[in-house]
C-alpha cells in the first residue's frame, strides 16, 4: 500500500507491505502526522517554528524548543565537531545573500558557526553569536527516520519512506533505488536494491545560473560561498539522518573515503557529470 503527501518541501511517499489495508492506512496517517509535526518545528519558512524563533533570538538568550528540534541540533553539533566544521547548519545567511532562501524580518545574515550554538539542557538552546541556521541538510532525514519508527510501532515489519530521494527501507523486502544521471538529470539511474538501510543524494543538477555564475544550495562553511557542482553524491547509512547529513560532508570534501563515513557505518558513491564514478568499494547493506 502506498500513499504520498507534500511535506518538507517535497513529496513524501510511504510504502508498506501489509495485507490489512485498514491498519496500513491508520499507520501511514500517523506517520504523516509525525512528519508534519517535525516540519512545523523546523521549517525555515514558518515564522512560528522553533527554527525561526531561534534565528530571531539575540545572542545569549535561551530559547525553549520542541524535543525533535533539540535532538536534531544535538546531532548537528556532533557532526559539526566530528567533521572539523565541514558539516555546518549555520549557513542560512549565505543562502539568503545568494537569493536561495528568503530574508526573514529582523534576522541578521549571520556569521557564526554551528559551534556557537549551546545546548545546555534538554529543550533549551542558546546562541553565542549571530548564527543563522537552516536545518534542511539534516531535518528531512530525521523526519524519514521518525516516520519509519511510527510504522514499526504499528507492527509493520516491511516498507519504505522516501522524501524526495532521502529514503529509508526497513524489513526483509529490498526496494530499488534510483538517482538522477548528472549528465542528463531527467533520466534516472538504477543503483541497486536497498534493504534495511537509508540512502540520501545531493546533486548540483539544477544550479542557478541567472547571474552568470552557477549557484547551488551547497555552502562551503569556511569560505561562506555556495559551491557549484555537476556531480552527485549518494551516501548509504544506517539512518536517513546520517545519510542526509553526510552527503554534505562528502560533497564538500570531495572525499568518498572521508573518515566520518566509516566512523558512522556509512559509505559513499560519487557520480560525475563526465561519467566518473567513485565509491568506497564496500557494498555492505546493498542487495542485488
Amino acid at each position: 500500500m502506498r500513499r504520498a503527501q507534500p511535506w518538507l518541501g517535497t513529496f513524501v511517499e510511504i510504502d508498506v507491505d501489509l495485507d490489512d489495508t485498514q491498519l496500513a492506512g491508520i499507520a501511514m496517517g500517523s506517520a504523516f502526522e509525525r512528519i508534519g509535526s517535525i516540519h512545523a518545528a523546523m521549517s525555515y519558512h514558518s515564522p512560528d517554528s522553533d527554527l525561526s524563533r531561534l534565528n530571531r533570538a539575540a545572542a545569549g538568550v535561551a530559547i525553549r524548543v520542541d524535543a525533535d528540534t533539540w535532538t536534531v541540533l544535538c546531532m548537528a553539533a556532533e557532526l559539526h565537531a566530528d567533521s572539523d566544521g565541514l558539516f555546518d547548519c549555520a549557513i542560512a545567511g549565505t543562502l539568503v545573500l545568494e537569493g536561495l532562501l528568503p530574508a526573514s524580518g529582523g534576522v541578521e545574515s549571520g556569521s557564526g558557526t554551528q559551534a556557537g550554538i549551546e545546548l545546555p539542557e534538554p529543550g533549551v538552546v542558546r546562541k553565542h553569536c549571530s548564527s543563522h541556521l537552516d536545518l534542511g541538510g539534516i531535518a528531512k532525514g530525521y523526519a524519514v527516520d521518525a516516520a519509519v519508527a511510527v510504522l514499526q510501532r504499528f507492527g509493520i515489519t516491511s516498507g519504505s519512506v522516501n522524501a524526495g530521494g532521502d529514503m529509508r527501507v526497513f524489513g526483509p523486502v529490498p526496494r530499488p533505488i534510483h538517482v538522477r544521471d548528472p549528465r542528463e538529470p531527467s533520466r534516472l539511474l538504477r543503483l541497486a536494491d536497498l534493504q534495511d538501510a537509508a540512502l540520501a543524494t545531493s546533486g548540483g543538477y539544477f544550479v542557478r545560473r541567472d547571474t552568470g555564475t552557477a549557484k547551488s544550495a551547497l555552502v562551503d562553511p569556511f569560505r561562506r560561498q555556495c559551491v557549484a557542482t555537476d556531480a552527485s553524491v549518494s551516501v548509504l547509512a544506517p539512518t536517513c539522518l546520517l545519510a542526509d547529513a553526510l552527503t554534505k560532508v562528502v560533497a564538500l570534501s570531495g572525499d568518498v573515503y572521508h573518515p566520518l563515513l566509516a566512523a558512522r557505518g556509512a559509505q559513499a558513491l560519487w557520480l560525475g557529470a563526465e561519467t566518473t564514478v567513485r565509491h568506497q568499494g564496500r557494498q555492505a547493506r546493498i542487495a542485488g
